[in-house]
């Protein structure tokens, strides 16, 4: 399995991921932006976040499973897609991962809690992150549409409002796929006061937020197409729009103010059993016992 291609006699300075020869490269995913446009952040924790945009310039992700029955005794190391593999790397080229918890579902792949540490001048510094993984293929195709989309917005200079991308990370040894974000809070489906209500309800101010940064989204031709409770997240009252794997290229204006009409109706009423297949909600480790997709990805995370 992964845990056994990896060498355990990794020095606290250097890694050696196994070479390997690869048919094709899943990690196409056209031109890749080294680094990211500094947010306005009010949290802690996106300030935390903006220290680490540096983060984007590391090639490789170290990453194990640490939560329920899952304890890897080595990390799995991913490369960075759009980047050529070297024999070694030294502490200022990588980056480790730890997944923590699972948070649920997403429209695609599995998403995760994860602390990310790495060595800055010697000095250890750590964040909390979100890691979405994908194995099937489909998966990560939608995976690689959703890491192009973030580009697009960040060659458009929109960078407010949503998720700040660390990058897209491929297995050495296999396609499983991880992106790495910053954690942006908690979607507005489980902050509902009430669990038993079918209503959210967030001030006027942060409805006009979330439009704002529709706005921003389409000014740039991003239609985000998954406009839905568990995609509206909110931290320290800083909204963040998530989760871009329908999104599409759209010019066109009457599409454009469609959504937005479906913003607001979302932020007024939100429908009480949430689209099957693409809930976000919290689950247990539990869970993934019974879940397929799940159940190959981690084959390759643990033994």
């Amino acid at each position: 399995d992964a845990i056994d291609r990896l060498k355990q006699r990794r020095a606290a300075s250097e890694v050696e991921p196994k070479t390997r020869k690869r048919k094709r490269d899943s990690c196409d995913v056209g031109a890749v932006a080294r680094t990211y446009k500094t947010r306005s952040r009010t949290s802690k924790e996106d300030e935390e976040a903006r220290n680490f945009e540096h983060v984007t310039n590391r090639p490789l992700a170290l990453i194990t499973l640490r939560f329920g029955n899952y304890n890897s005794i080595a990390p799995v190391a991913f490369l960075r897609c759009g980047v050529s593999k070297k024999s070694t790397y030294g502490p200022d080229e990588y980056m480790s991962l730890v997944l923590t918890s699972k948070i649920g579902q997403g429209a695609i792949g599995s998403v995760y809690h994860a602390h990310m540490e790495l060595l800055v001048d010697g000095h250890a510094q750590s964040t909390t992150v979100v890691v979405k993984v994908a194995s099937q293929e489909k998966e990560v195709e939608g995976l690689r549409h959703e890491y192009r989309i973030y580009e697009h917005l960040s060659r458009k200079g929109v960078v407010d409002g949503i998720p700040l991308v660390f990058g897209l990370f491929k297995d050495t040894e296999s396609e499983v796929t991880a992106l790495v974000m910053n954690h942006v809070g908690t979607d507005l489906w489980d902050l509902r006061p009430d669990k038993t209500k079918e209503f959210v309800r967030v001030s006027k101010e942060t409805e006009n937020a979330y439009v704002r940064i529709l706005k921003s989204l389409h000014d740039a031709d991003v239609v985000h197409e998954d406009i839905r409770p568990q995609n509206l997240m909110l931290k320290d009252d800083h909204p963040t729009i998530i989760d871009f794997t329908h999104a599409r290229l759209d010019i066109e204006k009457d599409r454009k103010e469609a959504e937005i009409a479906e913003l607001i109706e979302v932020l007024h009423e939100v429908p009480e059993i949430p689209r099957e297949g693409n809930s976000m909600r919290p689950s247990s480790p539990l869970d993934e016992l019974e879940d397929e997709d799940l159940s190959e990805t981690e084959n390759e995370l643990v033994i």
